[in-house]
């Protein structure tokens, strides 16, 4: 479920960037959203596999921390080159658009959730082939 909610919550989040960053064409935020969706995704995924090893401790209290800041840091940083902002306007435009993404993201996972409750098969077909 949580991928498929990041995939569904890019456009929502280009049109909540769009409102920070007005110069910016709406193509350009959905690019550059993939690209921090994909960096995370790999961030996760190293997170675990690193855990897995036996590297860190396999508890979600010391992996998601891990993860939370990582993820923080790319995205600091990448939206700082991005949009050639300052450091002061960046940090302050990402703490509002990760409150706003948590938002989403949020009523996003419970639209899903429900509706596979509700429609299940049909739901599988649809979006799981």
């Amino acid at each position: 479920f949580i991928t498929k909610c990041l995939m569904l919550l890019i456009p929502f989040f280009a049109i909540i960037l769009k409102i920070f960053y007005p110069k910016q064409v709406f193509y350009n935020q959905i690019i550059y959203l993939v690209h921090n969706h994909i960096a995370v995704l790999i961030i996760i995924t190293l997170s675990l596999l690193i855990s897995s090893l036996g590297l860190i401790p396999d508890s979600p209290i010391v992996i998601v921390p891990i993860i939370f800041v990582l993820s923080s840091i790319y995205i600091l940083l990448s939206s700082y080159k991005f949009y050639l902002d300052n450091r002061f306007n960046t940090v302050i435009k990402y703490c509002l658009s990760f409150v706003a993404y948590v938002v989403f993201f949020w009523i996003i996972l419970n639209f899903i959730t429900i509706t596979y409750m509700a429609f299940g098969q049909v739901y599988e077909f649809i979006f799981f082939g």
